[in-house]
């Protein structure tokens, strides 16, 4: 949120001034409502009509006539810097923002959150829009144009899903930057197409800074078989099964027992054994079998060879020792030495 923060913006001084052009009992409704001066929550229709022994409508009717006395005040007036201030932050991200980021960059603390709606009731041209199945809650001071950019962020949803992409951060700005290009008639930095995307819950960004469609694995992992999945691709080389295990609770926050992602891998045909406990994705290249069956597959497809070129053509697919290697040459129901050369039987 640039350099819009509670501690720069003054807030409670400036609300302080504000509600002071209210009644002590309407006073101390909005701080209730809105959870402001040491209020820990916001307080329902119901519970302050309860506390006054009033009707939730008649509580409800006290904070509009509440909010329109503030915005008819000289000190909502001399307040103005602090309202444009704010206004000028929506607009730097296209006039739409993200509920939940908006308040946090704001402020980590919820009191101090509480402060910043209260004042975004107070302007006009601001309103909130609630969460749903497909968007997030945001703000807005353009809502028409708000409708425009969801409609082009539904279009945009449809073809990740399609192509079923996971992309980086730059690669995914640029592919959105041309998606919209002839649907929005004015450019758009690289900020504020990401703070547009992140209002699609149909659009995901995962813990490596990846983004794509929220269905996919890649971005939402959802048991052991995925985090590992994850974790091997990220790392781009094969891992011990605890070590996999150790870093899906580093990156994900979440336990991992390490005998529950073994069992995963040794089910799943995506990954392969290569080592003493070590895994590598089939996407790489690797084959699945033991060393012996390994070799079988190289002097298949090479034909007869040297026992140097066979150990290293067999260490390229597996973390074994040379020793493990020359014993399974050994085998002669699979294998016969020839003038130097292996050849299968």
């Amino acid at each position: 949120m640039g350099n819009l923060t509670y501690k720069n913006l003054g807030l409670d001084k400036v609300n302080k001034a504000l509600l002071s052009v209210l009644s002590k009992k309407n006073r101390d409704i909005m701080e209730r409502r809105f959870g402001l001066f040491g209020r820990k929550q916001r307080q329902t229709l119901e519970e302050i009509g309860g506390i006054y022994g009033i009707t939730r409508e008649r509580v409800r009717q006290i904070e509009e006539a509440s909010l329109k006395k503030i915005k008819k005040s000289s000190a909502f007036a001399e307040n103005q810097k602090t309202v444009f201030a704010v206004k000028s932050e929506i607009e730097k991200t296209g006039g739409i923002v993200e509920e939940e980021k908006f308040l946090n960059d704001f402020s980590p603390n919820k009191s101090d959150r509480n402060h910043l709606v209260f004042l975004l009731r107070l302007i006009d041209e601001a309103s909130y829009s609630r969460a749903d199945n497909k968007f997030k809650g945001y703000f807005t001071i353009n809502p028409q144009f708000s409708e425009k950019i969801k409609e082009v962020l539904i279009g945009f949803g449809g073809e990740l899903q399609k192509e079923n992409e996971v992309l980086g951060e730059k690669e995914i700005a640029d592919k959105f930057g041309n998606f919209v290009k002839g649907k929005i008639a004015f450019l758009i930095s690289k900020n504020v197409l990401i703070s547009w995307l992140g209002l699609a819950n149909f659009i995901g960004k995962n813990q490596f800074g990846e983004w794509g469609p929220s269905s996919s694995i890649h971005i939402s992992p959802r048991g052991s078989r995925d985090f590992a999945y994850l974790i091997l691709k990220k790392e781009n080389k094969p891992l011990h099964f605890r070590e996999i295990a150790e870093k899906i609770e580093r990156h994900f926050s979440r336990k991992a027992h390490f005998q529950t992602v073994h069992n995963e891998l040794i089910k799943h045909p995506n990954f392969v054994l290569v080592g003493r406990g070590m895994y590598a994705l089939k996407d790489w290249g690797y084959k699945i079998g033991t060393v012996k069956e390994i070799i079988a597959g190289i002097l298949k497809e090479k034909g007869p060879l040297p026992k140097e070129k066979i150990i290293d053509e067999v260490l390229k697919e597996r973390f074994v020792k040379q020793d493990t290697i020359l014993v399974n040459l050994q085998n002669k129901e699979r294998f016969k030495k020839q003038d130097d050369h292996y050849h299968l039987v």
